[in-house]
């Protein structure tokens, strides 16, 4: 089964979406190791140092040195020459063009990219009068390829353009959708930045359920069907990411969410009009994280849109009732009422679509403990509303191991209600190979023994 589908299944998922709350910096991390005495030494020594800009030889006033491998070249030179405008102000140059803008202070080990702060091994330099600056790092931060020619000691900047740059600029556009800029994305959207080709900073904007940078997604052509993969082959429809119980925040952290905002969420997503039926046919029934969440609200508003209340029927995803009947919260309450949403639209009782030796069917869950999905060892004894529910609509415990369950539970209810649509007590139970009989035996409890001695013997 590729879903979730025990009690600890919400501290599981979280664990599987800290995988998705990657923040990719807005420029490259930048080795620049400097001092005088080195530079003075690299700027006399060799072949003078070439820069090429868009196919364009440059003249500096002072010529670029190379320290540690880095190649510096005047400040201002750099910046004009790639389009930029700079102010100084003191030691602090400010530089824009288009929707970036870099922070540096002269003598400092770090820049900021469009507020990000970015660390150099190494800061920029004063050198006869001139301030000099990493090239690589400003070049990139300006949306520029730079490369590095040795024997010809040249160096090639190069502005990107089409797929490159909007690869780039989806880089960029995760940060501001992690960090939640939506003004830094408006104006990405002015200068050319084609939202439906940043895959990773859509899915980030519902996960971090930033209902207006959603719109701004979806106003721009960004597909509502787009299932995520994480590293270890793990998928997530958008869909399903928008009716998890919280949000996920840059450093990898879950904030609970309101049912209510949620819902908003994902109404704005429906509006869409997604392809359910395919995405589940990749996915299983999108009712899964709803229903194993007890989110009645949401799993309605999915029921009106067109999701299956039944499983794939080919033991790929366990069915949305499985979820729903394996629910229980920190006072012991069962989703029921969720239970009854989906067997009144059709979801039928007996549909596991899984491997008894390894998963509980529903009427399973329904009728022994389930424990707190916190601590993992908190016990909740079963709801006889449960299972009653089940057997009204067709539940057949002869089908599974629910009797053995409901003994192991010390269930005296339970078990006469199962006894009653002929569970049998000497059924023997395909993993723990024991009888519900004969672990009442074991449990020494008289009142099960009998019960279940009486309906043998009948």
């Amino acid at each position: 089964m590729e879903r979730l589908h025990n009690q600890g299944q919400g501290i599981e998922v979280m664990q599987v979406l800290k995988k998705w709350a990657v923040v990719v910096s807005a420029a490259m991390l930048i080795v620049i190791g400097i001092s005088g005495g080195a530079t003075e030494a690299a700027a006399a020594k060799g072949t003078p140092i070439s820069v090429y800009l868009n196919g364009k030889k440059q003249t500096f006033d002072q010529p670029p040195v190379i320290v540690n491998g880095a190649t510096l070249v005047p400040l201002r030179g750099i910046f004009e020459g790639l389009g930029a405008k700079i102010s100084l102000n003191g030691k602090t140059i400010t530089a824009t063009k288009g929707f970036t803008t870099i922070v540096h202070t002269i003598g400092q080990y770090g820049a900021l990219v469009d507020g990000e702060r970015v660390t150099m091994s190494q800061s920029s330099i004063v050198l006869k009068g001139r301030t000099l600056v990493p090239l690589r790092f400003i070049g990139e931060a300006l949306d520029s390829k730079v490369s590095w020619d040795a024997g010809k000691r040249q160096v090639t900047v190069t502005a990107l353009k089409g797929n490159e740059l909007q690869a780039r600029w989806a880089e960029k556009a995760d940060t501001f959708v992690w960090s939640g800029k939506l003004d830094k994305l408006k104006q990405m959207l002015k200068y050319g930045w084609k939202p439906a080709l940043s895959e990773q900073a859509w899915v980030g904007s519902v996960l971090t359920k930033n209902k207006d940078i959603v719109k701004l997604f979806l106003d721009n052509g960004a597909s509502v069907n787009v299932i995520a993969t994480d590293e270890d082959g793990g998928n997530l429809a958008l869909l399903e990411a928008a009716t998890l119980p919280y949000r996920v925040i840059a450093n990898g952290d879950m904030i609970e969410t309101s049912q209510t905002s949620d819902l908003e969420l994902l109404r704005l997503l429906l509006a869409a009009k997604p392809a359910i039926k395919e995405l589940e046919q990749e996915i299983g029934s999108l009712l899964w994280t709803p229903a194993s969440y007890n989110r009645l609200l949401i799993a309605q508003e999915l029921i009106n849109a067109g999701a299956s209340v039944k499983s794939d029927g080919e033991r790929k995803f366990s069915a949305p009732l499985v979820g729903a009947a394996g629910y229980v919260d920190q006072d012991g309450n069962r989703a029921i009422e969720m239970m009854e949403l989906l067997l009144k639209n059709g979801a039928d009782a007996n549909d596991c679509n899984c491997n008894p030796l390894e998963e509980y069917t529903a009427l399973e869950y329904a009728s022994g403990i389930l424990y707190d999905a916190e601590d993992g060892s908190t016990e909740h004894k079963p709801d006889v509303r449960a299972v009653q529910l089940m057997l009204q609509y067709g539940a057949d415990p002869k089908l599974d191991s629910s009797l053995y369950e409901a003994v192991a539970a010390d269930s005296i209810d339970v078990v006469k209600l199962l006894l009653e649509k002929g569970a049998d007590p000497n059924k023997l139970h395909p993993v723990v190979e024991q009888t519900p009989l004969e672990l009442a035996r074991e449990n020494s409890n008289r009142e099960l023994i009998a019960l279940l001695e009486e309906k043998a013997k009948a």
